[in-house]
């Protein structure tokens, strides 16, 4: 299960903010592969939220996690926004 959101960046005209929520269940080795995927990424995805909880009689977790992400309104992602900014100094 997952849903997402979009709401514009104050003081932005082309900048959101992607609000991301996803459930999933897996065991705690893929959970440390995923986060540590999420901080390598070349996008900036910030993780606001996480929360797991063992599954009874198993070695898996449910895992709860909300995540953001910034956008520009043509497309590009965080690191064509850094290097925009970058530009700007």
């Amino acid at each position: 299960e997952h849903a997402y959101s979009t709401e514009p960046v104050e003081g932005s005209d082309d900048l959101s903010m992607m609000t991301i929520t996803a459930n999933y269940e897996g065991n705690y080795e893929n959970l440390m592969r995923f986060v540590h995927q999420i901080d390598r990424s070349p996008r900036l995805l910030i993780i606001e939220g996480l929360n797991a909880a063992p599954q009874q009689g198993s070695n898996n977790l449910m895992v709860a996690i909300k995540m953001e992400a910034f956008l520009r309104e043509d497309g590009s992602g965080p690191e064509q926004i850094a290097q925009t900014q970058e530009g700007k100094q």
